[in-house]
């Protein structure tokens, strides 16, 4: 819930983030907090740069694969698509949740050091411990899209390692999304046309 240090605090906050997610959550603080009372005359302002063409939106290629699923047991499936997607190839990096010796979606949040690598992203369906987190999330702020705004986030971070404002100067890398055809079709593909990089079947 909103933190004490959000009212007791007389100066004024500027938050920026390119997650919607986080926008939104901040949003919702405060107004729970002038609900209550307690930040009358404190508006939040939202300036938001979702459509700044030529930069978004990103076009990035994708690809479905039966192994953009997380390792059950003996039976490896993201972790022998990660090994394969980096083997031969010192410029590339991972970002994947559930594999030992990649990127994960949180640790490559703000990483200036990516330009000049190849980006592979393998997004995968939600354990159900995330996925209920996110619902409490969403019912807190009154928001039905909740998934596919994490996953958006997710998308557009990732992305921008090696595009948009991070473009290499020094030689044209690779930008790509592995998935499953389940969650392309279940939730990636849902909000594909307003995402900031949008994908497109390779």
């Amino acid at each position: 819930g909103p933190k004490p240090w959000l009212t007791e605090n007389p100066a004024e906050f500027t938050f920026l983030t390119t997650e919607s997610l986080v926008a939104a959550v901040i949003e919702g603080a405060f107004r729970k907090i002038s609900s209550r009372g307690r930040a009358a005359g404190r508006p939040v302002i939202k300036y938001a740069l979702d459509r700044v063409p030529p930069i978004y939106p990103v076009k990035v290629p994708m690809k479905f694969d039966r192994r953009a699923a997380a390792d059950r047991n003996r039976d490896r499936r993201i972790s022998a698509l990660a090994a394969e997607l980096v083997t031969g190839n010192d410029d590339t990096i991972v970002i994947a949740e559930g594999v030992q010796n990649v990127t994960t979606f949180q640790g490559m949040k703000g990483q200036n050091g990516l330009a000049d690598k190849d980006v592979f992203i393998i997004p995968t369906c939600l354990a159900p411990e995330k996925f209920a987190e996110l619902n409490v999330i969403g019912r807190w702020l009154g928001i039905a899209d909740v998934i596919d705004r994490y996953y958006d986030d997710q998308l557009n971070q990732a992305v921008g390692r090696n595009r948009g404002f991070r473009l290499s100067n020094l030689r044209p890398t690779k930008t790509q999304v592995v998935t499953s055809s389940r969650l392309w079709h279940q939730v990636l593909k849902r909000n594909n046309r307003n995402r900031r990089a949008m994908l497109f079947i390779a």
